[in-house]
């Protein structure tokens, strides 16, 4: 066959007919592509017509919308409360951390402040309120789950957690007070290992950890840890500052302190190199050998009250042992007042306040971390030396008299 036959064949086509076939190409994909836009676009303009008609025909027949509330319920806002009033004592000790005559004076003093306003223009009654309040820190419990449980919006109970927090950040100078100073306390006067020697004693200072929660842009000026040189910073403002108003003790009367303090007039503090927390006498199960050694032991058992105390106060108020809800770092700080003027408020109208039996104990060590050997810190108050070597006085003075009444009881 000839090569050239193929070619002959072959029908010939011009450039100007080529071209005219592949527009006709083109437009065929490109029509049903076309097509199917307009439809879309028709579809949406009829699925807005019939909303339109939809939303004309209610408003023209007077029939509203029905709106679907987000927590129903078959009780009252009030009546769970009103429940817990009327219901046994201890599952209301058990809800509220007080019993029910405690609350009512409670709500008594709250009112009194007049932070809660007229009654009659609140949406939620004072005993709701401090209920609400209560519920949130004593349980720890979130926003969320205290609407649940009280059958309000969150907004709702956030604004009544702050203005019971106000109120009682208000009764913080009738509850927060100092004691009586020509007073010897009961947990010494009715200790013979620490009556009379230490009778001038007129409270116990320590400092305890609280978790904060803090924005993230300002965590360098919250960081801390326990011995770090700010609790000596905090403690010489807290001294010096006038505003804050610290209850010095009177001549011959003094604090306790532990050994990161220096022993200075006021403050007296344990001899350091030798025994003194109490889980170290406990784990060495052994006797004081000296002088220095039983006074530094009895000098514990005194200053464990504010151990014991703290652990009484986080243990009621849980809200302060864990991590805070995301409020203001000044709303925490109010917050922290506001427990402890209702701790206060317990144990002064509450006769028998149920605080557990091992916190009574005054050996009681709460928690671990209440506790750190490592404490460096130093006080950065200047004293006379005439002041130092009469505090250094006292402490020889009440150690000789621990050791000579303990030596004769076991001779």
């Amino acid at each position: 066959m000839d090569e050239n036959q193929d070619y002959d064949n072959v029908e010939h086509v011009d450039d100007e007919q080529l071209n005219d076939n592949v527009v006709e190409d083109v437009n065929d994909v490109a029509e049903p592509s076309h097509l199917s836009r307009l439809q879309q676009f028709t579809n949406m303009l009829e699925f807005q017509r019939q909303q339109i008609m939809h939303a004309y025909t209610v408003l023209q027949s007077n029939t509203p919308m029905r709106r679907v509330p987000y927590r129903q319920t078959t009780y009252t806002r009030a009546d769970w409360i009103n429940e817990l009033l009327s219901g046994h004592d201890r599952r209301f000790y058990d809800a509220m951390g007080m019993n029910k005559k405690v609350f009512k004076f409670l709500c008594q003093e709250i009112k009194q402040t007049g932070c809660h306003g007229d009654e009659r223009q609140q949406k939620v009654r004072i005993q709701e309120s401090v209920a609400v309040f209560l519920h949130t820190i004593k349980g720890h419990q979130r926003h969320r789950r205290a609407a649940e449980s009280f059958n309000r919006s969150t907004k709702t109970i956030s604004n009544y957690v702050h203005i019971m927090v106000t109120a009682l950040c208000k009764l913080a100078p009738k509850y927060i007070r100092p004691p009586d100073f020509n007073r010897v306390p009961d947990w010494i006067r009715k200790n013979r290992y620490l009556y009379p020697y230490f009778k001038d004693c007129i409270g116990a200072i320590d400092g305890t950890i609280i978790p904060a929660w803090i924005p993230e842009q300002d965590h360098g000026k919250y960081r801390c840890r326990k011995g770090s040189a700010n609790d000596a910073r905090i403690f010489a403002e807290t001294l010096t500052d006038p505003t804050n108003t610290f209850p010095w003790p009177p001549e011959g009367k003094y604090y306790v302190v532990d050994s990161g303090y220096a022993n200075i007039p006021g403050f007296l503090s344990p001899y350091r190199g030798d025994r003194y927390h109490l889980p170290e006498w406990i784990r060495s199960n052994q006797t004081p050998q000296n002088a220095r050694e039983l006074f530094n032991r009895r000098h514990a058992t005194v200053r464990n009250v504010v151990e014991r105390s703290f652990g009484i106060l986080k243990g009621k108020f849980p809200i302060i042992k864990g991590l805070m809800p995301n409020y203001p770092p000044e709303f925490q700080t109010d917050i922290v007042i506001a427990c402890c003027v209702a701790h206060n408020f317990i144990l002064e109208h509450q006769k028998f306040a149920n605080v557990p039996l091992a916190m009574q104990d005054p050996d009681y060590i709460p928690e671990p971390d209440e506790y750190d050997f490592t404490r460096t810190l130093r006080t950065t108050l200047d004293t006379s030396n005439v002041g130092l070597r009469e505090q250094t006085g006292l402490r020889d003075t009440i150690a000789d008299a621990l050791w000579r009444d303990h030596a004769g009881r076991h001779h």
